[in-house]
């Protein structure tokens, strides 16, 4: 298992996640903790790169960037962020 970090800037975009993401996220968080490599780089060009991200709820719309820190088993999430899709 990994040690999740969260940075402030993003502790202020996660306080600021509409309700219904919170279940998603906190999943996405599970998964993070546990396999980090799985989620795709943030750059393509750069597979074996240590920040990463992660999509969580409905159609992907959220996104987790984060660095893995392997030597530590640290998780820093840096950055969270979500589309806001039109009610049908």
């Amino acid at each position: 298992m990994y040690r999740v970090v969260t940075y402030p800037e993003a502790s202020d975009q996660i306080d600021e996640l509409p309700p219904h993401l919170l279940g998603d996220y906190a999943r996405a968080l599970d998964v993070l903790a546990a396999a980090p490599w799985d989620g795709p780089p943030h750059n393509a060009n750069n597979p074996d790169a240590e920040v990463r991200r992660w999509l969580f709820g409905p159609l992907g719309v959220g996104q987790v960037l984060y660095l893995v820190l392997e030597r530590e088993r640290e998780v820093h999430v840096l950055r969270v962020v979500w589309l806001e899709l039109p009610d049908d």
